[in-house]
């Protein structure tokens, strides 16, 4: 063979031995995989009750798919917020101490900033660690350190843990009442009054759709400020004699679009150029 193919495929060889060098690191220690907080699942859980001294506590309660809150106030949770809280159970653990009661201090733990109770396991959650991104909690017998990030969705207030959605995912509008116009749908079909042969079938879609998905940017308690227009909304479906209607009421149309749900004791906040989309019915 040619001296130059032995030159080459020495080459090839060298080449070969490093990748795999770089690739399998011989001899280098694989990383061992940091425990987890705590045993608990995610999709377990039932209950959550956020902890803050001196303040009533933020229930959360879990049935079948669907999470509500029950403290301060009964309303529909928001799935992404206690999806974002829950995460702290399988958070890593880079530091295991034992519980030193005498010590608790210089951990900010013989005073926690708040608590979460999962089911009956609670989580107390301490001072941030002075260089590193990561706090201390405590759980059962030990004290650990957490991303301190874990810290932003737990100590959320409880309007933050208020569903946005101003209208629940799984009722099906069949009949809307505005202030200038009235949409009922009959046999399948959208009926406007008044009519407007301006209106195409998708743009009437899109109305509906709109008022089906419609989220807002905060949710609070309703402030009792008078209401003198209304939105009458009907669902379909409903137990026969059971009311399926709902009254949403326009607080205000500025600076900020303001709907009041009084059947809930809320109210939704959103921008202005939403009162457009929500009501009012014209040509794109």
């Amino acid at each position: 063979m040619n001296p130059r193919w032995w030159l080459n495929l020495g080459l090839l060889a060298a080449i070969g031995i490093l990748v795999a060098i770089a690739v399998f690191k011989p001899g280098a220690e694989k990383a061992v995989p940091k425990a987890a907080l705590t045993a608990l699942t995610a999709d377990a859980i039932q209950t959550i009750s956020i902890e803050r001294p001196g303040q009533q506590p933020i229930v959360l309660e879990k049935t079948g798919e669907r999470w509500r809150l029950t403290a301060p106030l009964g309303a529909r949770a928001n799935k992404f917020r206690i999806d974002n809280l829950v995460r702290v159970v399988a958070a890593e653990s880079e530091a295991r101490l034992p519980v030193d009661e005498a010590g608790l201090a210089q951990y900010g733990l013989d005073k926690p900033q708040l608590g979460v109770r999962f089911d009956d396991e609670l989580i107390q959650f301490g001072a941030f660690h002075p260089l590193k991104q990561q706090l201390y909690v405590r759980y059962k017998d030990a004290i650990h350190l957490i991303g301190a990030h874990y810290f932003q969705a737990a100590a959320a207030r409880f309007n933050d843990f208020l569903s946005s959605s101003l209208i629940e995912d799984e009722r099906e509008p069949v009949a809307f009442r505005l202030p200038d116009l009235t949409l009922t749908r009959v046999d399948g079909d959208w009926k406007l009054e008044p009519e407007n042969k301006e209106l195409s079938s998708d743009r009437i879609m899109q109305f509906v759709q709109e008022w089906r998905h419609a989220r807002a940017l905060a949710v609070n308690r309703y402030d009792g400020k008078p209401i003198k227009e209304h939105v009458h909304i009907g669902f379909a479906g409903g137990a026969q004699g059971e009311r399926n209607t709902l009254d949403i009421g326009i607080v205000a149309r500025k600076p900020e679009l303001i709907l009041a749900r009084k059947d809930e004791g809320l109210q939704y906040h959103f921008p202005a150029d939403a009162g457009g989309r929500l009501l009012s019915l014209t040509p794109p």
